[in-house]
């Protein structure tokens, strides 16, 4: 990589694509001359079906979705020929967010380390520290600052410009080699669907913090109905649980998406266990797009029997996860996903 400098690492996204870290893995692969779509990336990460929660009650719901998206990404990166080393992982950056020496100690141990990177063109993914309304999205690391914490780079809704951090990032992964070769498309299906597969069946997130799948869906719910939806506004105007909605709403969307381009992909007799699953992904969308309207869930917020009324649409969803799992494993077997969930 040492023939292309850093600050051809330019991040762009599109407003129906909202993953940070698909965005920023994106921009390094096209620096380093291979185009790796958006959605696949996406996919890969197994973004399209992961639902997270932090597990807390005084944060707000509507950054739930900004949590979790690097889960699979060890695995992931393996698989699409990338060397990462983690510089500060998920399971060190739990609780850091509200410690107050961290900046102290970000300044004195990594970012001497971010640094050293960057000078031997080392592109660094980072979450958080991004100014402004980027806080918590996924971003790389390209120089070093002039402001804010001595760091800059290029993340999401900055239009391709580089932006210096302005707060010590939570997690770091330095990327320290970029594959030539890349994954053909029906192996980037297989990694694909293991990436479902992994997130539909197996608490991904305890090690690192974060609640997925049904118990997400179950602290969703219980925020609801215990009027703790956001700490800041009190859960008043609902607009809290209505982002969350959308996140998940935008996620299951671009799973539809993916598994449409990739039908030619699969064999004939697997083509009905793809359609299930769209079918079942629709349920979902279906089901969570009343909250999307801000005024009905202004009003329901407002009482226990509209927030119970929230609060069962939320297991709904929950529930219909439940078979696709099946279906998922099925679409494995019918593809000839080794280990499924190792990729």
């Amino acid at each position: 990589m040492a023939a292309m400098l850093l600050s051809g690492i330019r991040v762009h996204d599109t407003a129906d694509c909202p993953e940070s870290l698909a965005w920023a893995l994106h921009a390094v692969f096209r620096w380093a001359g291979r185009e790796v779509p958006y959605g696949s990336l996406a996919a890969v990460l197994g973004l399209p079906f992961l639902t997270t929660s932090t597990g807390r009650d005084d944060d707000c719901l509507g950054e739930w979705a900004a949590h979790g998206r690097d889960l699979l990404l060890p695995e992931a990166g393996a698989g699409l020929g990338l060397r990462l080393r983690d510089m500060h992982p998920p399971d060190a950056a739990r609780g850091l967010d509200r410690a107050p020496e961290f900046a102290q100690h970000f300044e004195a141990s990594y970012l001497p380390l971010v640094l050293r990177a960057v000078e031997h063109n080392q592109p660094v993914l980072a979450w958080q520290g991004w100014p402004g309304d980027r806080r918590m999205t996924w971003g790389v690391i390209t120089e070093a600052g002039e402001s804010g914490i001595g760091l800059a780079g290029t993340t999401v809704r900055s239009g391709g410009q580089a932006v210096p951090l302005v707060s010590p990032p939570l997690q770091l992964y330095a990327i320290e080699e970029v594959a030539r070769q890349q994954p053909k498309e029906g192996e980037m299906l297989r990694f694909a669907v293991a990436a479902a597969h992994r997130v539909l069946h197996d608490p991904v997130g305890r090690c690192c913090g974060v609640l997925t799948g049904a118990a997400a869906y179950d602290m969703w719910a219980n925020r609801l109905e215990r009027n703790a939806v956001c700490p800041h506004d009190g859960g008043k105007s609902g607009r809290c649980h209505s982002l969350l909605a959308g996140s998940v709403i935008g996620s299951r969307k671009s799973a539809v998406e993916y598994l449409r381009r990739a039908l030619r992909l699969v064999q004939p007799d697997g083509r009905p266990v793809v359609d299930a699953l769209i079918a079942s992904l629709h349920g979902q969308i279906d089901a969570l797009a009343s909250g999307l309207h801000q005024d009905r869930v202004r009003n329901l917020i407002r009482t226990p029997v509209g927030r119970a009324s929230l609060a069962a649409t939320v297991r709904a969803v929950r529930d219909l996860e439940q078979p696709m799992g099946a279906t998922i494993a099925e679409l494995s077997d019918r593809i000839g996903v080794a280990g499924r969930g190792n990729f």
